[in-house]
């Protein structure tokens, strides 16, 4: 079975499939409120340009942690989008059993929770 990649950080990349897509990858061990914030960093930062109409993510399935699952369903209950799941499938390449999600951004609501979580945390420092 293959190693899965404890990331200290969520990573980002563009897709190559369209730049209307943006991979998200290594999600960290973190509340699903800080990956979810860090991506909404990514798509509305203003040194990124126009934000992508679709974000897409997998995770390995079969194990302890849940971290897809998890960002998932904070995602789905935040109402940011319309969120599809994929099967479970395995992943040749490392034998892991694996899902994706692919989430159509709703820029509207997206944004408004950024701002006001923006604002949150900035009042808690």
């Amino acid at each position: 079975m293959g190693a899965y990649v404890n990331s200290k950080q969520t990573q980002f990349d563009k897709s190559f499939v369209s730049c209307g897509v943006v991979e998200v990858h290594h999600l960290p061990d973190a509340p699903p409120s800080e990956i979810a914030f860090s991506i909404a960093n990514h798509l509305y930062h203003k040194a990124n340009g126009r934000p992508a109409a679709f974000l897409l993510f997998s995770d390995v399935v079969d194990k302890k942690e849940a971290r897809g699952k998890d960002l998932a369903d904070y995602l789905r209950n935040l109402n940011v989008g319309k969120l599809i799941e994929s099967v479970k499938a395995v992943n040749p390449k490392t034998g892991n059993t694996i899902r994706v999600w692919l989430l159509e951004v709703c820029h509207e609501s997206f944004r408004k929770w950024y701002s006001e979580e923006y604002v949150n945390r900035i009042s808690e420092n």
